[in-house]
């Protein structure tokens, strides 16, 4: 695909995503933006500082957008723990020569709402909440197997019919891999501007700082990756901690993991598919409660590039 194209496309997907862009202080945005935006980081615990070639860890540390093997278009959709919630994510991932590689995305959160009867007996379910991330990002190797990257976050806040809060902040991260491509390690910071700026809400944009790494080792019917994250917000006084599993085999893969988020812990299980161009993943995570988990879904479209071969995700 010419760059002339990719600059057009990027640009319509722009278009679309628009009514989340905007600038001001005082959002008020719970951390959705930790959430694992598609099934395979999901599935896999919520790895996301070395995982190779997908566009939530690359969405977590762009510097991984370097090493992308296809463009493709994303979209994932899952509910939250109390079932009534949705996010849903899109995101466009294109390769531009020695540009590096870009990826456009949108994250939206949506409380759903209380059923509320007007006078006429008409049902109406407004929204209670709305939040949404408009995310533009980059990776570029700067030197053999060391990359860069960064992304720069539009976010807004509605609560209700009130007029939404707007803010921006920053993420940059490095990634880098072993010769080979079986080995990977990756590092960062989340929201380096966007705690400042939201200094007046407590749960609000949290600055995160992160590192992990994750290895490929080749079994006889297939291959095994494992990846393991650790990631500190700046208010929290421990770590997070992050471990994940994906077992491949010819066009299939399955997926377990295990985390611990602000002291609770958790784990995660799901399988992934990939038929030529299409790539179908999904996740399960029980949460703290077993009549209330979290389901994720994940449709990758891959385009341009190099031709996609048999296994689910090829290795770097």
């Amino acid at each position: 695909m010419k760059l002339n194209t990719k600059i057009l496309m990027l640009s319509a997907w722009a278009a679309l995503a628009a009514p989340a862009a905007g600038l001001a202080s005082g959002v008020v945005l719970p951390p959705f933006l930790r959430s694992e935006v598609t099934a395979r980081v999901s599935a896999m615990g919520g790895v996301s500082a070395a995982l190779p070639d997908d566009a939530g860890a690359m969405y977590y540390n762009p510097a991984g957008l370097a090493y992308v093997s296809e463009d493709r278009g994303v979209f994932s959709a899952w509910n939250g723990v109390d079932s009534r919630s949705r996010f849903v994510y899109f995101s466009g991932i294109f390769k531009a020569g020695k540009l590096g590689a870009f990826d456009l995305s949108y994250l939206r959160f949506n409380s759903t709402g209380e059923d509320i009867f007007d006078l006429d007996r008409r049902r109406n379910s407004p929204a209670l909440t709305e939040k949404h991330a408009l995310g533009l990002g980059w990776g570029r190797e700067l030197v053999k197997n060391l990359a860069l990257g960064g992304q720069w976050k539009i976010l807004s806040s509605e609560l209700g019919r009130a007029r939404p809060d707007k803010m921006s902040a920053f993420d940059a991260g490095v990634a880098g891999r072993s010769s080979d491509g079986r080995f990977a390690a990756g590092a960062g910071i989340h929201n380096t501007d966007g705690e400042r700026k939201a200094a007046l809400a407590p749960d609000t944009t949290p600055m995160t700082v992160y590192l992990g790494g994750a290895g490929r080792f080749k079994l006889p019917d297939g291959s095994l990756l494992a990846a393991l994250d650790f990631e500190k917000p700046h208010a929290q006084s421990h770590a997070d901690a992050r471990l994940g599993l994906e077992y491949s085999l010819a066009r299939l893969a399955l997926r377990g993991g295990m985390k611990t988020l602000n002291g609770t812990f958790f784990y995660t299980a799901g399988a992934g598919a990939r038929i030529r161009r299409l790539a179908l993943d999904y996740a399960y995570e029980p949460a703290t409660r077993p009549d209330k988990p979290v389901h994720s879904l994940t449709i990758t479209v891959f385009f341009g590039g190099e031709r996609p071969g048999t296994a689910v995700r090829k290795d770097q």
